[in-house]
């Protein structure tokens, strides 16, 4: 993955962030993908010290410099030499990705002063964290030869402020939430455009298979973070908003929030005024999707799958290849058939004892809790059971319309969970709003019919772009009640 700083989004001239964690919980590629989408010099410690600490002769430090005696000396060392390089780059330059373990910071005292003396008080830390199984893995994986030297040390949590992310995540998905956290936003287009060759949207409430067919439950494999974009030389989705400076160079790592209103049936193909643009409409209900958009599962789901593929014996490379497809159709990849039934049983425990690490996200509580009780409704690829687990984790109730993969025949892409869940609770699928955070879950929604709100996180804005709306978070929009149903709004602090 290449990251590229982009002009649609505008850090400010001042910001020095440090990405800490232990030794493989990739710091050094967060930093680096920091240090790009920011424009900002780079930082890293080992790049800083180690060349020098590694042409040492090992007699003259006692043995190799992570276990010597003098190990807590050359820790100061290290740690004087990155404080003055910082100094003189941030006096210069404004703007600094700094990269460390930072061990002995993140508790605080006289570490993490010296620290905030060579950066300024306005320092930003971000902390990666993960399981104990997770980082050893990734160790060997790597084959350091000074991860032979390291003195295990317990894990503390922090004692500064820190912005905490998991360790877990893909580099782009951590790389999302770090500029949400740092407030480096995209600005939001409210203006109303589409392309007169924007397709219509699918007929209202199609979906593939009859209401009263047998349902077939069908858990759900994660959400893919780096789903397949469209191809780079593909001409642009008509009607996609450019980013501010037409001459730069678009961002995927960087969520553009832009509206893309479909047009209506009968101005489909002509040059008649735009249709109304998502903050025009008036909606009936809200359909929320879950993993991703109201609870931050990410880490959850795949460090769940992992676990399951090591503790069956099979593949965690097919795992990671076909993440977002369901369970089932997944399971029969990785199983013989009469231990499909076994295996899915088995992940959706392994998920459900998991489900209390879900985190809140910003403002989805908030939008979800805005929207009256009846008007409402989760659509997941998960059971019922793992839903509701995942909801309380993150202080939401279960709404009455729920509909899982316990319900559906066939689950996203395909149109039948939105457009069930617009029947259950007895309005037009066109009236509805579907909010998602994966290409499938957007691809779904329209078919069915829905206007489609997407949020960044589980994937870039550029794979997201088939939605009406593309925002790096539900923080930044309100949920306004007026006679004619439910209408959506920019939040004042962060309209244009």
């Amino acid at each position: 993955m290449m990251w590229r700083s982009s002009a649609d989004c505008q850090p400010p001239a001042r910001l020095v962030v440090a990405v800490s964690g232990t030794a493989g919980s990739g710091k050094s590629t967060l930093g680096r993908a920091l240090a790009t989408v920011l424009s900002a010099p780079l930082l890293d410690l080992d790049s800083v010290t180690n060349p020098l600490l590694d042409h040492l002769p090992p007699d003259a430090l006692g043995g190799h410099w992570l276990a010597s005696p003098h190990a807590a000396a050359i820790r100061e060392g290290r740690y004087a030499a990155l404080h003055a390089a910082a100094r003189d780059i941030v006096a210069t330059a404004g703007r600094l990705v700094l990269v460390a373990p930072f061990t002995a910071e993140l508790r605080g005292g006289p570490e993490w002063n010296l620290l905030r003396d060579a950066t300024g008080d306005d320092l930003q830390m971000i902390h990666l964290n993960g399981s104990d199984d997770l980082l050893a893995a990734r160790r060997a994986h790597r084959t350091e030869t000074r991860d032979n030297h390291r003195v295990p040390e317990p894990y503390t949590p922090p004692a500064v402020p820190v912005i905490e992310l998991d360790a877990e995540l893909t580099t782009d998905q951590q790389l999302m939430r770090a500029l949400v956290a740092l407030n480096v936003r995209s600005p939001i287009d409210t203006a109303p455009r589409r392309s007169p060759t924007d397709a219509a949207p699918h007929p209202a409430g199609a979906t593939t298979h009859p209401a009263d067919a047998a349902p077939q439950p069908v858990e759900a494999a994660p959400h893919p973070a780096g789903a397949s974009p469209q191809a780079a030389d593909a001409a642009p989705r008509p009607g996609v908003i450019a980013p501010h400076h037409a001459d730069a160079a678009p961002n995927p790592a960087v969520s553009t929030a832009v509206a893309v209103p479909r047009p209506s049936e009968d101005t489909a193909g002509s040059q008649q005024a735009p249709a109304p643009g998502l903050f025009e409409r008036d909606f009936d209900a809200v359909l929320f999707d879950l993993d991703g958009t109201l609870a931050d599962s990410t880490a959850s789901v795949l460090r769940s799958w992992r676990r399951f593929a090591e503790e069956m014996g099979v593949d965690t490379e097919l795992v990671a290849q076909n993440h977002g497809r369901p369970a089932r159709a997944l399971m029969t990849l990785l199983l013989p058939p009469e231990r499909t039934e076994e295996g899915l049983a088995r992940i959706l425990e392994i998920e459900i004892a998991d489900a209390p690490t879900a985190r809140s996200l910003p403002g989805a509580g908030e939008f979800f809790a805005a929207v009256p009780a009846s008007r409402r409704a989760v659509v997941t690829s998960g059971s019922r059971t793992l839903a509701t687990a995942r909801l309380h984790a993150v202080g939401l109730s279960a709404p009455e319309v729920m509909v899982t993969a316990d319900d559906v025949r066939v689950g996203k892409p395909d149109p039948e969970p939105f457009a069930l869940a617009a029947r259950r609770l007895g309005v037009d699928p066109a009236r509805c709003l579907a909010v998602e955070d994966a290409p499938a879950g957007v691809r779904s929604a329209r078919a069915a019919g829905c206007t489609v709100l997407a949020v960044t996180g589980t994937a870039f804005a550029d794979e997201l772009k088939e939605a009406d709306l593309i925002v790096d978070g539900l923080d930044r929009l309100r949920v306004a009640t007026t006679g004619n149903g439910i209408r959506i709004e920019v939040k004042a602090d962060w309209a244009a």
